[in-house]
Order: C-alpha cells, then sequence, then structure tokens
C-alpha cells in the first residue's frame, strides 16, 4: 500500500513492472486462459533491488533522488523508473545524468511506449475474461437522462432495478456501476481505443461512430439485446504501432536533443501480479490472479530496463550512453507481425440482421514503417531489438564531463551546474556551443519556419565491433526538403575502441509551421547497420 513505509507491493504495479524486468521462466502464464504460455523477465537471472518512493501524496523528487542515491551506494547497475507525471516534461534538468551506475532511459521523466496492439478486430479494446456463449444475449439500454444527467452518464448510482441484467451503452461512468448487477458495459470514448482495461463485468469500449450506431439500434428496436464476447489472440498486420497515451516529442527542456529516444512493448503485457492486488482495481472485485495484463508507459519502462541490463551482461564495462547508443543505432523500423491481445467482439441483433460486427474504429497510432518516416517525434529510433543491440558495431560515447559541457551549452550557470551534478563542476573554459553538440545517438533541431536553415552535427564513434579492420560506409536517406551530406563518408578501423569524427551538414529551404523533415544517417560495413535518426522541426 501506498501508505505502507515497505517496498512490497500490495497494488499490483510494482510487481508487474518488476518480473517484466527480471522475472523468472514460468509455464503456463495466463489471466484466464489470454495469453497462454511460457513466460519470463528480460532478464530473468538477474537480481532486482527495489527502492519506495511513491506515497498517498505521490511521488516526490527528493523520494527518487534518495532512492537514487540509495540505490547507487548499494552498488545497483541499472535503475528503472516507471512513473510519470506532467511536472517533469516542463522542468529543468533536476536530476544526475549519466552517473557512473545509472542507465537513464528518457531525460522528459518517463520510458516511451509503443505497443503491439489490437486495432483488426473491429471494435475498441478491452481486456474481457468472462466466456460467454453465442446466445448469451442480454437486454441492452441507454441511460436516457434527465433534468440533471446528461444521456449517456452513467456516474451516478444509476437505479439497480432499471439497469440489473442488462449490458449499458454509457458515455461516462463509475467504479458504482459495477456493483449494480449489470451484466456488461459498452463505453464510448474515442481517447483510449488502444487501450485495453480490465473490468469486473465484460467490458468493450467502442468509438463514437459505433456509439451512434449502437444507439440507432436501441432507439429502432423494441426489444435490443447485446452479447460481449470473451477477448481473443489474433495476429495483427499492422503492428507495431504508437500508442495514443505514449510520450512524444518534442522535447520540451532541450529542443536540439531528440526525445522520445526508443520505443518498447507498452499495451497489453502480461506479466506477474501481486495475489493481494485487486485485478482490475474496482470496488468487490474480488477475484485473485498470479499474472495480469495492463498497459501504460510504466509497462514499457522494464523492457527497455531489462534491454540495457541484457547489453550490460555481454559489456559490463560499456558506459551508460554506450548501451544507449546500441539501444537506440539497432532499433527496427520494419513491418512485423506480432501477438496481440484482440479487444473482444461485440454482437448485437435486431429481427432484419443475425448479428452486427462493429468495424468503424477511430484510432490516433502511427505504423512504424518506412514509408512512415515521419513520425519520429513518436518513436525515435524505433522499436527496441535486445539481440542486435549486443553487437551494434559502433557507438556514440559519452561521459559526465559531455553532459556538463551539454548543460553549460544549454546557458546553466555554475550554481545551476553545482546543483545538478553534486560536485564542484563548472563551465570555465568551455568553448561555446549547443547541446546539440552532445555525441547523441540521434540528431535534432528545432527551426524557425518559414526560414532556410543549415546547420552541422559533429559526432564520434567508437568502435566495438573488435580488433580486426573496418571500414564503414555512411548511407543516408532524407525527406525531400533536406540536403543531407557526411563528411567524411568512410571510415577506417582497426583498432577496437578506435574512435574517428565525422560531420553531417544539414541545410533546406524554409519549413511550413508545425511541420517535420525527418533523415536518416546509417554507417554500414556490410554487417552491422549504425542507424542514427534525424528529425528538423517547426512549431
Amino acid at each position: 500500500m501506498l501508505s505502507e513505509p515497505s517496498p512490497r507491493n500490495f497494488q499490483g504495479h510494482g510487481t508487474h513492472t518488476a518480473s517484466t524486468a527480471t522475472g523468472r521462466t514460468v509455464s503456463h502464464a495466463n489471466l484466464y486462459g489470454l495469453a497462454k504460455g511460457m513466460a519470463w523477465g528480460a532478464v530473468p537471472s538477474a537480481r532486482l533491488a527495489v527502492y519506495k518512493v511513491c506515497w498517498l501524496f505521490g511521488c516526490t523528487d527528493q523520494d527518487i533522488l534518495a532512492a537514487f542515491d540509495d540505490a547507487i551506494s548499494d552498488g545497483v547497475d541499472i535503475i528503472s523508473l516507471s512513473v510519470g507525471g506532467d511536472i517533469a516534461a516542463d522542468s529543468d534538468w533536476r536530476l544526475p545524468c549519466h552517473g557512473e551506475r545509472d542507465f537513464d532511459v528518457d531525460r522528459r521523466g518517463e520510458c516511451r511506449a509503443i505497443p503491439w496492439q489490437g486495432q483488426q478486430c473491429g471494435t475498441g479494446a478491452s481486456v474481457n475474461t468472462f466466456a460467454t456463449k453465442n446466445r448469451d444475449d442480454h437486454p441492452l439500454i441507454y441511460m436516457q437522462g434527465n433534468a440533471t444527467i446528461l444521456p449517456g452518464d452513467c456516474t451516478a448510482l444509476p437505479d439497480i432495478n432499471i439497469v440489473k441484467g442488462k449490458i449499458v451503452l454509457c458515455k461516462h461512468f463509475s467504479d458504482e456501476i459495477f456493483i449494480t448487477g449489470i451484466k456488461g458495459l459498452i463505453y464510448i470514448d474515442d481517447s483510449s481505443l488502444d487501450v485495453s482495461d480490465l473490468y469486473p463485468v465484460p467490458f468493450i469500449t467502442v468509438s463514437s461512430l459505433d456509439g451512434l450506431n449502437l444507439l440507432s439500434y436501441i432507439n429502432n428496436t423494441k426489444n435490443p439485446v447485446a452479447n460481449i464476447h470473451k477477448s481473443e489472440e489474433v495476429f495483427d498486420s499492422e503492428a507495431p504501432l504508437v500508442a495514443s497515451f505514449s510520450s512524444r516529442g518534442p522535447n520540451t527542456i532541450t529542443p536540439d536533443i531528440l526525445k522520445p529516444d526508443i520505443s518498447a512493448p507498452g499495451i497489453d503485457i502480461l506479466a506477474a501480479w501481486s495475489r493481494v492486488a485487486p485485478v482490475s482495481g474496482i470496488i468487490n472485485d474480488t477475484r485473485v490472479v498470479k499474472y495480469n495484463i495492463i498497459s501504460g508507459t510504466s509497462m514499457a519502462c522494464p523492457h527497455v530496463t531489462g534491454a540495457a541490463a541484457y547489453v550490460k551482461s555481454f559489456h559490463p564495462n560499456w558506459s551508460p550512453a554506450a548501451i544507449m547508443s546500441a539501444l537506440m543505432t539497432t532499433g527496427l523500423m520494419t513491418k512485423h507481425y506480432i501477438i496481440y491481445l484482440c479487444s473482444s467482439t461485440l454482437f448485437f441483433e435486431a429481427s432484419e440482421i443475425s448479428h452486427f460486427n462493429l468495424s468503424s474504429m477511430l484510432y490516433t497510432a502511427k505504423p512504424m514503417y518506412p514509408s512512415a518516416r515521419q513520425d519520429e517525434l513518436s518513436y525515435g529510433a524505433g522499436q527496441l531489438n535486445p539481440v542486435k543491440a549486443v553487437d551494434p558495431g559502433l557507438v556514440y560515447d559519452a561521459g559526465a564531463s559531455d553532459y556538463v559541457q551539454m548543460l553549460c551549452n544549454s546557458a546553466y550557470n555554475e550554481t545551476m551546474i553545482k546543483i545538478v551534478t553534486g560536485d564542484a563542476s563548472s563551465c570555465s573554459g568551455s568553448s561555446n556551443g549547443t547541446a546539440r553538440d552532445l555525441n547523441y545517438p540521434s540528431m535534432a533541431l528545432h527551426v524557425q519556419s518559414g526560414k532556410a536553415f543549415a546547420v552541422k552535427f559533429l559526432r564520434t564513434v567508437t568502435n566495438v565491433g573488435g580488433a580486426r579492420r573496418y571500414r564503414y560506409k555512411a548511407e543516408v536517406w532524407a525527406d525531400h526538403k533536406l540536403n543531407v551530406t557526411v563528411n567524411p563518408s568512410k571510415l577506417k578501423f582497426s583498432e577496437l575502441k578506435e574512435k574517428r569524427q565525422f560531420t553531417v551538414s544539414v541545410s533546406g529551404g524554409p519549413l511550413p509551421g508545425n511541420s517535420t523533415a525527418p533523415a536518416t544517417v546509417i554507417w554500414s560495413d556490410g554487417k552491422h547497420q549504425v542507424r542514427s535518426v534525424m528529425v528538423l522541426y517547426t512549431d
């Protein structure tokens, strides 16, 4: 519980994220038969340390920083923080960045999420664990409202005699609706069609257009009925997609550092669940489960944490920046078929039709296809690929002094620098520069709309492929609005940890407002593809 001083988990969230990163191998993991199979965390052999930072009043910076200090003192290698909020996205760089032992996935305050998610079942989203028969129909009603309650508003506790034993169509609802004896709930909401939540009754979210179709059916049918079928697993040809709730750029703190960095699974994630935690968090839901399926950026974060730990297990002496570079430059941008948890299917009957399968979904998810590269501000360097990250070929390395230099280039004075670093670091003797001079695996630039631009990015890559000779050649893909050149266009390495510098020059004509112009620079030696994404954008 949040009020308890113990880090033990009583709500399920911490157990879920911890097992995603480090859970041991188990057979027959499932949620009421859904996603059944063998499951394990990203690094099952890793040791886990847990620090409590959240209380009933929230998760304060002081508690988070204190936990970081304790973790580093205890010898923790990688810190995972599945905590988010609005403050972090609009505040300064208050937390220490890339210290000796911490791996900071996203300085905007939260790991990014990208789902394998359902958009092909045709009906909105839910994790419906209740098995129903094909003819197990129930009366379907719509809360008509009155002088004080709007139509479709199910937030006030309705007359139990009206809703008991029925499936209710709602535009708004509260937890109290689930203690009235309803047989199911259909929720009209365009904003959460890609989020599969769990409820104590059969439940499904549908678009406003599907809601209108349902309302028309109710109003034009003498005895309208409906049946919400149990969720099932299918293959999704559109995956991976960016979730509607996923953290998106641009970076509000440092506009010339691309955010997000990387994308990871965050929709319909099956993982361990506390036996004392409510499976849905709804009133009177007393079901107990070993595993649960939930969604969120909190679920994506431990995937990245685990991937970082996986890479570190092969390269224990790599810096946090090198590990991050390996993850980013090997991210996937291609179309993949991935199993996802399909939303429930809703059927309702009328005299002239035997069944009607809702199919008109509205959603804001965007695919990560090569032909849709304009959305790097949503998915960053692409979807996480830990196996390839073990052997990236080249890395963009950086140390504590490089990040101090970035802060100096971001107009931080000596007092502010010391607050961030906790030591005597200063900007004395630093050359004038910008934040984009940081040796980052990606490149970004905020440009003024309506004005031509020209910019150079200086980068250094380190050979981690081995001691033999490597020859890399630069390959460039760029939006037609950009002119991109790389100098030199070829790099030679003959020793491990050998470094080479190069410059990326970008120019172009005026960009319209609220637009992006992406590009990609790939260093290839025939085996490795070291890919760096670039985005120029306007307000």
